[in-house]
C-alpha cells in the first residue's frame, strides 16, 4: 500500500459553511468577498474538488488551513478531532469562557452517543 493523501472535500465545505454562517454571509457574500464565482460554490457543495487558486482564495478568507483538510491513509495520524473543537471554542472571540466550557460539555456528550452508532 503506498502513502496517498486525500482531500477532504465534505469537511472543507462544512468548515467554510460555518465560517460564513458564524460572520451572518450568504454565500453570494462569501463569493465576493473570496473573487470566487458564486457556481464554484455551488459545484463544491455537490462534491467538486476545487482548483489551486480557487482553494487559496477560500482558505485565506475562511482563516482556514489546507492541511486539516488533508487525509492520509498510512503515517502518522492527525490532531484529534475533539481536542481541535474544544480548543477552537475556548479561542472564539465571540463566546464567554462558560459559553465554551458549555459548548465543549455539549459536544464531548454528543461525542459520546454519536460515537457508537448513536442511540438505539
Amino acid at each position: 500500500m503506498t502513502d496517498r493523501a486525500t482531500f477532504d472535500r465534505p469537511a472543507f465545505i462544512a468548515a467554510v459553511d460555518a465560517v460564513r454562517t458564524e460572520r451572518g454571509l450568504l454565500w453570494r457574500d462569501v463569493a465576493r468577498a473570496t473573487g470566487v464565482n458564486g457556481s464554484t460554490f455551488t459545484r463544491l457543495r455537490q462534491g467538486r474538488a476545487p482548483d489551486v487558486d480557487t482553494l487559496a482564495a477560500i482558505v485565506g478568507w475562511a482563516g482556514l488551513r489546507v492541511d486539516d483538510f488533508i487525509c492520509r491513509t498510512r503515517g502518522e495520524p492527525g490532531p484529534a478531532p475533539l481536542a481541535v473543537q474544544v480548543l477552537a471554542f475556548r479561542r472564539d472571540p465571540a463566546l464567554s469562557a462558560t459559553s465554551a466550557r458549555v459548548l465543549e460539555r455539549v459536544t464531548l456528550a454528543a461525542y459520546g452517543v454519536l460515537r457508537d452508532g448513536g442511540p438505539t
